[in-house]
This record gives C-alpha cells, structure tokens and sequence, in this order.
C-alpha cells in the first residue's frame, strides 16, 4: 500500500517506470527524484506543514492526522517510513524554531537572559535533591500545563547551558 502511494507500484502491484528510475539513477538525480516523489505523494502533508514556523514529531502527527491518512493505526508506522525516506532523499521534515527572535524581549527573555547563571549551578539549600536547574529546565516540556507557545523560549535558555552538559539529541 505505501508503494503504492509513492507511485513506485501500480494499482496491479507492478513496479512503476519511476520505480525503474529511481534503481538506475545516480545519488544526486536519485535524490532529486525521491524528493519530488514523496512531495507528489505528500502534497497535502507538505502543503500544511510549509506555513508552519517550525515542525516537530507531534505536530508531523497531527499533520498526518488532519491530512487523513489510513489506517490511522498505521499513521505512526507511515511516519517513520515517510522520515526515513525524507532523510535519504537529502531533506529534513522537522525544523525547530530560530532560537532568537527579533520583535523585543518578553519577560520571559528577560528572566533567562539575567539567570543565566542558574542553569550552571544545584539549590544548596535544598540538599535532599540533586537536581539542577539545567536538568528542571529539560524536564519543562513534560509538565501538564507546557504548550507550544513555550518552545521558543525554553530553546533559548537551553542554548544558554553548556553544550557538554545536555543530551545528544540536544546538541546535535
């Protein structure tokens, strides 16, 4: 069926002349020829995720949901192929937010840019805990009360930490 969808087979399950295209051609026609398929195929996905100022794993899911795309059990699984696919055809879906914005700060900049040095150092007066406030900050994004309204300036003071002290998927 995502073969199918990608246009690499036919509705009879035969292999499609962009199939055969795509097995003879070099890496960067390859690409080339990838990327304008999954847009073709992904054309309304890609419609609604171009106005968005920065894309995420859970808004690529609410795209694929709002874009109707069955059966919804599969969506996750439709997901992971369609990134996968993304990635060998040399794009990325997901884009963060730009970490600096340019209309003014908000309080919100102004509390991390003055606290900056508290992301560096533990509560001595709490010693029963061992967390810092760098570790309470990463930990934001799972409290119940977190929306998306909060990503870019929770970016902004996690570039603020040392880039040793976060986590891979952080840094890279």
């Amino acid at each position: 069926m995502a073969l199918q969808h990608l246009g690499l087979l036919d509705e009879h399950y035969r292999i499609t002349s962009m199939c055969e295209q795509l097995v003879h051609a070099s890496d960067d026609h390859y690409r080339a020829l990838l990327q304008t398929q999954l847009k073709v195929a992904y054309s309304d996905l890609f419609e609604r995720l171009a106005i968005l100022p920065y894309v995420d794993h859970k808004i690529l899911k609410e795209a694929f949901s709002q874009c109707g795309y069955e059966p919804v059990s599969m969506q996750q699984k439709m997901i992971t192929l369609l990134k996968g696919l993304s990635t060998e055809a040399g794009m990325s879906l997901e884009r963060m937010s730009p970490l600096h914005t340019t209309d003014g700060h908000s309080i919100k900049d102004e509390l991390l840019f003055s606290n900056t040095a508290l992301i560096h150092r533990e509560d001595p007066a709490r010693p029963d805990t061992s967390d810092s406030m760098l570790t309470l900050l990463l930990r934001l994004p799972y409290h119940p009360q977190w929306t998306d309204d909060d990503i870019p300036w929770w970016q902004q003071a996690v570039a603020l930490a040392p880039p040793d002290q976060l986590p891979p998927s952080l840094t890279s």
